[in-house]
């Protein structure tokens, strides 16, 4: 009988020792955005006082579950998932305060880049992800840091133990971080092939963990000693390949499969509904939401099989606990990795306060980060923060993978006019205590032939600058551009404006997001044409040559998301040039003098564009422009020179392709109005209206056919544009309805004001002399 009662205690013992002492798990799924209702899940067992004591993750549930067991709470998780900087990141965009215009290369048609390594120039280096991660690293650094340092770098000394898995693609197996730099861990975690490019841990290349083990609860049971463990599932296994779907056979091949149930210990499987794109972060609120109606779908069985509680002052007590240990963000080191003692030294100037204050905060050190991710010679800087517990400081660690030595562009314009050009484009890049880049670019097409090539000399530090020796040959040959097509047979060029100009250009960065700019060099512009609409092929052209040299000074910033179709951003332009040359006239058939003529002119340029996108709306955006540009330049020898070299007023894509006499003036003001409608993320449909006011319109005197200025503000003149875009992977397709109030004195084509133009790809042309 007293045998029977002691085990009757000691059973009673037991069972009400396990309902107090009951340790939960949770273990966390990957599921790319649909990982997101895992916050959801978590707010709701709070709300509940059910406790967790361990977590594993894996991908996206390796980042939530890192931040859970840091001591973020649900609120503060859907708080930051769902903000708008949430949702740049997730896109690989930097916020406009980071974004460094300085060093950013001028754009061009380039449509494929394809960069070489330096031990084999027939071995090609394609793009490995295709979002830049530089915002995700640093702000996951910034969240991770402190509680790893607070932790000792050890995984089981978070608020929360933790454990996340990473995929070693090379030997074919999980990796299980337990210790180290959480930041990388969790990093590595998300690394999902194609989207975000993976790291190295321990010389190891790591990816996604969901690729081996997309729900680790084999990793909750062989690390802590649960006594009920919850999963919250977000992802399945891939379906058999299909023998038609090389996506599917690549996945197949890619990614092992997850045994999603729970054998250790009892436990519950909750799954949210959700079945998103892996990257459609723009439906946070929605997923989030899911997985918290998903846990109270569950809640009372939860209930039932967890006895152990925490109430919310309890686990307030319990963060604030663990966040008095997190050590505040004060950088006194650097630690370079994977470059040479010269190239440190480069790097080392991009965190110019460092140097000079020999200590670094939070701001001082985002700010040098994004500037060293925009250099034109780092391909990539993993950072990371290493604690020193002796001084209470931290090191900053930044892997530097060098931008590749070579690289090749190719790109253009295929249009549905005569219009169409190819682009090569070849690269050099070398590091050292500065910065060399010689590059060379070549257009070829009927509209448009150049060879431009340069040499960028950048050097970082407090105030970057760079030097640029440059020069530039090219040629437009406006052959009825308006209308004519690919197709069409062979006629005179009606107008051929051909430059070549070297200089010397140098420029300072103005805060991140501008530059101020002088140039200055030597400049020949070299004109063909008639000087009517009634010639033909037996006819020979004018020719007026302008040579001298110029020097200009001005100001640039520009973060417009899209050199073509920008849909945000904002751009500015101002400048002044001085030019000073002789100009020589060579008569064709179709002037009125035989005569050659010379003569000596000086003149200025002031010019100021401004372009933002200002309003948004849901699917709606508005935008607008103006241009302002004044020239002191004089009436050159004919009407057809003078028009030919007169600031144009181009604000469209398909304007920049004609040479449209009424938007042309030696002074004018212009400007118009832009309205976007958002179809997807891909598509989007622009309106696009314009009023372009000259002062004096220069108009031509049928008698002698010179230049002559009419009365002052006499004139005005409109466009108007509606363009259906498609923002391709490789390239933007237009297809644009433009009316033109246009009335040509010399140019070939009719008199009708509309113009189609199909084209994919990119109208980019190099700057003009006088631009």
């Amino acid at each position: 009988m007293k045998v029977r009662f002691i085990l009757a205690t000691l059973f009673l013992v037991s069972v009400l020792g396990f309902g107090q002492n009951q340790k939960v798990g949770l273990v966390l799924s990957g599921g790319g955005a649909d990982g997101l209702a895992h916050i959801g899940l978590l707010k709701a067992l709070e709300e509940n006082n059910i406790p967790v004591d361990y977590i594993t993750g894996s991908s996206m549930g390796a980042l939530i579950g890192s931040m859970y067991a840091s001591g973020y709470t649900p609120e503060q998780l859907e708080t930051l998932f769902t903000s708008n900087e949430y949702q740049l990141m997730s896109q690989g965009i930097v916020a406009e305060e980071f974004q460094f215009f300085l060093p950013q290369n001028e754009p061009t048609p380039s449509l494929i880049n394809v960069k070489f390594s330096k031990d084999s120039l027939f071995k090609a280096v394609l793009p490995t992800n295709l979002i830049s991660p530089v915002a995700i690293d640093f702000e996951v650094m910034k969240y991770l840091g402190p509680a790893a340092a607070a932790a000792h770098y050890n995984f089981d000394s978070l608020m929360i133990p933790f454990r996340c898995v990473a995929s070693d693609i090379a030997d074919k197996k999980q990796v299980v971080f337990e210790n180290g730099s959480l930041f990388k861990a969790v990093r590595a975690s998300m690394a999902y092939p194609f989207y975000l490019k993976p790291i190295r841990v321990n010389e190891k290349l790591l990816f996604d963990g969901g690729l081996y083990n997309n729900f680790p609860v084999n990793v909750m049971c062989e690390s802590f000693q649960t006594d009920f463990i919850i999963g919250s599932k977000v992802a399945n296994n891939n379906p058999e390949p299909d023998e038609e779907d090389v996506l599917s056979q690549i996945k197949s091949m890619m990614m092992g499969r997850t045994d999603f149930n729970i054998k250790c210990a009892p436990g519950i499987i909750i799954e949210p509904k959700v079945n998103n794109g892996v990257f459609e972060f723009e439906k946070a609120q929605e997923i989030i939401d899911s997985g918290y109606v998903a846990a109270y779908r569950n809640i009372d069985e939860l209930k039932a099989k967890i006895t152990t509680r925490i109430d919310s002052a309890q686990m307030a007590q319990k963060r604030a606990t663990f966040h008095k240990k997190n050590p505040d963000i004060l950088i006194d080191d650097l630690d370079i990795r994977d470059l040479k003692s010269k190239e440190k030294e480069y790097v080392k100037n991009s965190f110019h306060d460092l140097t000079r204050n020999g200590t670094l905060t939070l701001p001082e050190l985002e700010n040098d980060y994004y500037r060293l991710n925009t250099d034109p010679f780092i391909k990539s800087a993993l950072p990371d923060l290493c604690y020193n517990y002796d001084d209470s400081s931290y090191t900053f660690e930044v892997d530097i993978q060098k931008e590749s030595e070579f690289e090749v562009s190719f790109g253009g314009n295929f249009a549905s006019r005569s219009v169409s050009h190819g682009f090569i484009g070849a690269k050099y890049n070398y590091m050292s205590r500065i910065g060399f880049q010689p590059q060379a670019t070549f257009h070829f097409g009927r509209l448009y032939d150049a060879i431009h090539g340069d040499i960028n000399l950048y050097t970082p530090g407090r105030i970057p600058f760079y030097l640029k020796p440059h020069i530039t040959l090219h040629r437009f040959n406006y052959f009825e551009s308006g209308y004519t097509s690919i197709l069409s047979d062979e006629r005179p060029s009606y107008i051929v404006l051909r430059e070549i100009y070297a200089g010397l250009e140098g420029a300072v960065s103005i805060g991140n997001r501008g530059k101020l700019y002088a140039d200055g060099g030597y400049f020949k512009m070299i004109d063909d044409y008639y000087q009517t609409k009634d010639f033909n092929a037996v006819d020979t052209a004018d020719v007026s040559i302008q040579e001298g040299w110029y020097s200009k000074i001005g100001y640039l910033q520009n973060n417009l998301n899209d050199p073509h179709y920008p849909t945000k951003g904002k751009k500015i332009g101002l400048s002044v040039q001085y030019l000073q040359g002789n100009e020589y006239q060579e008569p064709g058939t179709t002037a009125l003098f035989d005569n050659k003529l010379k003569e000596e002119h000086k003149w200025f340029i002031a010019r100021f564009q401004f372009e933002n996108y200002f309003f948004s709306k849901r699917r709606f955006r508005i935008g607008w422009m103006t241009d302002i540009a004044y020239s002191s330049q004089d009436l050159l020898q004919n009407y057809t020179a003078t028009i030919a070299r007169a600031p144009a007023f181009q604000p469209t894509v398909d304007s920049k392709t004609l040479f449209m006499e009424s938007f042309r003036a030696l002074q004018y003001g212009a400007g118009g109005l832009k309205i976007l409608y958002k179809i997807s993320d891909n598509w989007h449909i622009r309106a696009e209206g314009y009023l372009f006011q000259p002062y004096k319109e220069i108009t031509k005197n049928t008698t002698t056919r010179k230049a002559e200025l009419g009365k002052a503000w006499e004139s005005q003149y409109t466009i108007g544009s509606v363009t259906g875009v498609y923002k391709s992977p490789i390239g933007p397709i237009g297809l644009s309805f433009n009316y033109y109030d246009n009335i040509p004195e010399v140019a070939r084509e009719d008199d009708n004001p509309f113009r189609i133009l199909f084209n994919f790809g990119y109208l980019i042309f190099n700057d003009k002399v006088t631009d």
